[in-house]
């Protein structure tokens, strides 16, 4: 560890800080930083944006660039609903810093038990935070995945996470409006590049507790805020944002 480096991980596997960029970046994936979520046209919140074209969007111009939002927030105040509703009424890709990793985790999970179905409660459902048979000294899934994420987010760094995630989608779809579900450690990364943070807020709402990424994601400025008590209120929110983001004709013009 270099004396510009500090540590970011509990001993229990939980991530406190944002991992030190790495000096062996690729160079595409440095391209890819400079490529994604400029300033755009159309102005919010003292910064630029556009939708640019992605079904059933259509090219305003050859200089525009996707929008990007992150979302932040503690645990159970709507994130996923957000991002759902951006997914399919609005056509933006989903990403996740560590969709990947979970995946190859599924993956490995799925090897040493000989049961895909159970692999995929391990990662995904409700043997996520049951000891299992399958693993050294009956721990938790949880426990191989925090430390999984330790060295993919640690390690590697987010190069190799958010920054992955969003290189894969924009090989395949490369105009698209992209929404990260769950932005903590990342979102220096993220904002360097230009991506718009939404804070969600549940009134009168704590949480989990001992959530070690909650304080982080508390000093994370966000560039809007959403507070909403239901899930109609939190969707009505949304629209309105996103209205805001690519202008109120536009937005009735696409999405009405």
């Amino acid at each position: 560890m270099t004396e510009n480096q500090v540590p970011v991980w509990t001993p229990t596997g939980e991530l406190t800080a944002v991992p030190a960029a790495n000096d062996n970046v690729p160079d595409e994936l440095r391209a890819l930083g400079a490529a994604i979520g400029k300033v755009m046209p159309g102005e919010f919140a003292g910064r630029k944006y556009v939708m640019q074209p992605h079904s059933p969007y259509e090219a305003a111009n050859d200089n525009n660039k996707p929008l990007l939002i992150g979302i932040t927030g503690k645990r159970n105040v709507g994130k996923s609903t957000v991002a759902n509703l951006l997914e399919f009424k609005y056509g933006f890709e989903r990403a996740h810093a560590f969709e990947g990793g979970k995946l190859a985790a599924e993956a490995y999970f799925r090897h040493i038990t000989g049961d895909a179905d159970i692999a995929r409660r391990m990662v995904y459902g409700d043997l996520k935070d049951k000891p299992s048979p399958y693993l050294p000294g009956n721990v938790a899934p949880r426990y191989f995945l925090e430390r999984f994420g330790h060295f993919m987010g640690d390690d590697l760094g987010v190069e190799w996470t958010l920054a992955m995630e969003i290189a894969r989608i924009r090989r395949v779809t490369p105009n698209a409006p992209i929404v990260v579900e769950s932005l903590v450690y990342e979102a220096p990364w993220f904002k360097a590049q230009g991506g718009f943070v939404l804070r969600l807020v549940r009134p009168d709402f704590e949480g989990p507790a001992g959530i070690a990424s909650d304080s982080v994601q508390a000093s994370i400025g966000a560039d809007y805020m959403i507070s909403a008590s239901s899930v109609e209120e939190l969707e009505a929110e949304a629209v309105k944002m996103i209205a805001s983001l690519v202008g109120v004709e536009k937005a009735l013009r696409r999405f009405g």
